[in-house]
């Protein structure tokens, strides 16, 4: 992910916060439900927010599994879909 992508990443995940957090400072390793404390619902409005940016579909999108629990995990995870997406199209 470059670095314009990662500013609008963080950009859309500050919307999905408590109002009192959205200027907290978010790493890589920030806990997605322990440190910015997404609930179920802001989860999924996360997840619908982000594949409409980034023009891709999440599959099994589950805020407990482990593929999900840092905004790291997310990004690796978005990655992967990036690049089947990518190849995907190149092959039709």
């Amino acid at each position: 992910m470059n670095y314009s992508d990662y500013d609008k990443f963080l950009n859309i995940l500050r919307e999905m916060l408590y109002e009192n957090l959205k200027d907290m400072e978010i790493t890589l390793d920030s806990d997605l439900k322990e440190d910015l404390f997404l609930d179920s619902i802001s989860f999924y409005t996360l997840i619908v927010s982000l594949e409409q940016a980034f023009n891709f579909t999440f599959s099994k999108v589950n805020i407990d599994a482990d593929e999900f629990k840092t905004v790291r995990s997310m990004i690796a995870y978005m990655d992967l879909l990036r690049t089947s997406n990518q190849y995907n199209e190149l092959e039709v």
